[in-house]
């Protein structure tokens, strides 16, 4: 019985650190892959929603192979809002990456 608990919590316990470092990884890329498709629970779609897209930029993590499509098929407003969104992943992302070269370099 004994044996069979400690098993159990080190399953347990695996399945909680690969679930945090799917949810880390998963962060990085915004629940994109390289292609640019959106991954959700293990199912590809070409595309993700627009308030996604919006989210991601917000936290600088759209990339740029979804970036560089986005709004490319609205009207003009939508366009121009797309550039907002690239415009404001790109500032996003910097302010990050120099945050991060500032820590390394402590």
């Amino acid at each position: 019985m004994k044996r069979k608990s400690r098993m159990l919590a080190i399953i347990a316990a695996a399945g909680i650190v690969s679930g945090a470092a799917g949810s880390a990884s998963s962060l990085q890329s915004c629940g994109y892959n390289a292609a640019g498709d959106y991954v959700e629970n293990g199912t590809v779609y070409a595309t993700a929603s627009w308030d996604h897209a919006k989210r991601c930029a917000a936290q600088g993590l759209l990339p740029q192979v979804v970036a560089k499509r986005l709004g490319w098929l609205g009207d003009a407003a939508t366009r121009a809002e797309a550039e907002q969104l690239r415009a404001e992943n790109r500032q996003v992302r910097e302010e990050r990456e120099r945050e991060e070269e500032n820590t390394d370099g402590k």
